[in-house]
Parts: C-alpha cells; structure tokens; sequence
C-alpha cells in the first residue's frame, strides 16, 4: 500500500501539527505516518479511519491512495456522521423536499438517496 498522505495534506493546505489536531492523534504519531516511519498497514484502525475522516475520503480511498476529494460531499458526510438520528431525519426530508422541487434531476447526483427517502417515508 502506498503512503500518500504527505500529498494529501499538501493538497488541502494542512501542516501535520493541524491534522493532528483535526483527527486527535498526537503530533509524533502522525508525522511517522504521514512521513512513512509507520507503515499504514501497522497503525490501528482508530488511527487509519480518523486519518480517512480527516481527509474527508473514505478508508478505501486511503488505502487505495485514490486522490479523488469532493470538498462538499466531505462536509456533508462529516456532518452526516455527527448528526443524531432526528437530525438525520432532518436532512433527509430536506434532500426529500429538494427532489421533489427538482424533479428533472440528474440521476447520479443523489445516488442511493431513494432508498433513504423510503426508510424516511416508513418512520
């Protein structure tokens, strides 16, 4: 597996002593990771998913050092994954409200959402 998180931090402007701060892992830490000291393959899983999550990707993306980075999907997810489950709801009859104001929508914008909009409809 191929360290590239030195590139991308650089991509998002962020130093090593603030994405330790962002994802709670001490400085020391992440700087051997992210400078290849420590292998990927050898941190804990709480360390890898909180690097994914810092870098908005997934832990896939991390692992299989694809690059692709959706700023605004990444914020949606962060506030997706520390939202409680009636803020949830909120969301999803928003997108629910948006769907049906755009109706002509593009498919691959929202995908998986139908699913979520029948489980809604079911509460």
């Amino acid at each position: 597996m191929e360290n590239r998180l030195k590139e991308m931090l650089a991509t998002r402007g962020l130093s090593v002593s603030e994405f330790a701060r962002m994802t709670g892992i001490s400085q020391p830490t992440l700087h051997r990771i992210v400078n290849g000291v420590t292998n990927l393959d050898g941190i804990s899983a709480v360390n890898f998913m909180s690097i994914a999550h810092g870098l908005g990707l997934s832990a896939e993306q991390i692992y299989f050092c694809d690059m692709n980075y959706d700023k605004e999907k990444s914020f949606i997810d962060r506030i997706w994954a520390t939202t409680s489950p009636e803020g949830r709801k909120a969301m999803l009859a928003n997108a629910y409200g948006i769907m049906q104001s755009y109706p002509q929508r593009d498919e691959g914008i929202l995908p998986g959402l139908d699913n979520d909009i029948d489980t809604l409809k079911n509460l």
